[in-house]
């Protein structure tokens, strides 16, 4: 029969450069406790140091090795050159179509020459005097969740000083290192191996972990190295993943508007204390403290303190009084005459220039900013005494002009002011 023989003659050996430009592989031999005998399968990527795959088994063949390769390339691309031994899974026809087909390079050992191939063996070295020998073996399942803790072990926890003492995941992380179906633009295969910017390594990252399938996620700050366009575009996307995946994310973020658009629930933290667990419409119609109240939205919320006579709210010597609703009055009869935290958003005030009632207050257009779909007033009511509002562009109005901010008491926020907790009303 025909071969392709994808090997090729002997040269001297050209430096490894990057990721996926050289990988090494090799078979070990052990007993389970009953001595019956299996193997295990190693690959490792000489550049990064990482330990791509341990596999366990009873019999292994040169279709399992193939079958094992084309899954580890299929999530981080093939690589180009592969160094192997002279045993039979790896001059096997299996293996030999395999790398004709996907144009890669095996570098075969001299016989009786180990050093050919020092990197896998030394580590093999390590995976024998760490693993296979300090654990007994029930079955081949056990074998393999141990031989699998030792890998992660091994690449998550173990730096090394070729690697400028990062450990293996971590150096990888830091080079393109192609996820399927990631981003088009990233590198993938044998041209692997170039330094990427902060953006496309988190993106990468993100890529890594989907590929693993795993049932929980916890991402910190996943988004915080990307432009904004690029921001809200991987906002959608993983939105979408958490859809399609159905597994549980936990996001940390100090992004306001992250953690309003894609959450189911958030919890709001503050020095490692829980501050308030809700839904993104709990923490923000309810915010449970002045803290909260201020974290949630751009433009950030109003407050002021205020002295409670009545049925009004006097705010800085009734230079603007706002009168309360009987629900609200109710709540703050209790402390008449003592100062509360009064807070009211941006968009719950709305701009006229004609005053609607006499609660409306005449106010100077400080510096209004138009957003395009909103323009963001800052009003100055009098001197050290300043107002936000939103008003639509469409009513055009102009730094200096002089308008009426009309306040929506139905909206508003009150806080204690000693605690700057909410007072329920």
């Amino acid at each position: 029969m025909y071969r392709f023989w994808g090997s090729y003659h002997r040269l001297p050996k050209v430096d490894v450069t990057g990721v996926n430009q050289c990988w090494a592989m090799d078979f070990m031999s052990d007993a389970l406790f009953n001595g019956r005998r299996f193997r295990t399968f190693t690959i490792m990527d000489i550049y990064s140091r990482e330990c791509l795959n341990i596999y366990a088994g009873k019999s292994i063949t040169g279709d399992t090795v193939v079958d094992i390769l084309d899954n580890i390339s299929y999530h981080r691309g093939r690589s180009e050159r592969i160094r192997v031994d002279n045993g039979p899974e790896f001059v096997s026809k299996a293996l030999d179509n395999y790398s004709y087909q996907n144009n890669i390079k095996l570098e075969f050992s001299r016989p009786g020459k180990p050093v050919d191939n020092a990197f896998i063996e030394s580590s093999g070295g390590s995976l024998r005097d760490e693993c296979l020998n300090t654990n007994w073996f029930l079955s081949i399942e056990d074998a393999q969740d141990k031989l699998e803790a030792w890998r992660i072990d091994y690449n998550e926890y173990r730096p090394h000083s070729f690697l400028d003492n990062m450990n293996p995941e971590a150096f990888a992380r830091s080079m393109t290192v192609g996820a399927n179906g990631l981003d088009t633009n990233l590198k993938t295969g044998p041209e692997i191996g170039v330094r990427s910017s902060g953006g496309e390594m988190q993106r990468v990252t993100i890529g890594r972990e989907i590929v693993r399938n795993p049932r929980v996620f916890l991402m910190d700050e996943p988004l915080s190295n990307l432009d904004a366009k690029l921001r809200e575009e991987m906002r959608v996307e993983l939105a979408k993943i958490h859809l399609d995946l159905g597994g549980t994310f936990f996001y940390v973020t100090h992004d306001q508007i992250e953690a309003m658009t894609m959450a189911d629930r958030i919890v709001v933290l503050s020095f490692g204390k829980i501050l308030q667990i809700g839904t993104p419409k709990d923490i923000y119609e309810r915010p449970q403290n002045v803290f909260i109240a201020k974290f949630v939205e751009s433009p950030v919320i109003n407050t002021f303190e205020a002295v409670v006579e009545k049925y009004k709210l006097n705010i800085g010597g009734k230079k603007m009084i706002c009168h309360l609703t009987k629900k609200q009055y109710s709540s703050l009869e209790k402390i008449d005459g003592k100062e509360v935290i009064f807070g009211i958003r941006p968009e719950d005030i709305e701009i006229t220039r004609a005053r609607k009632d006499q609660y409306s207050i005449k106010s100077e257009v400080y510096f209004s900013q138009s957003m395009g779909v909103e323009d963001i007033l800052n009003l100055n009511i009098s001197r050290g005494l300043m107002l936000r509002a939103i008003a639509l562009p469409k009513i055009l109005i102009k730094t200096g002009e002089m308008v009426f901010a009309n306040i929506n008491m139905e909206r508003a926020h009150l806080f204690n002011k000693n605690t700057e907790d909410r007072i329920v009303c």
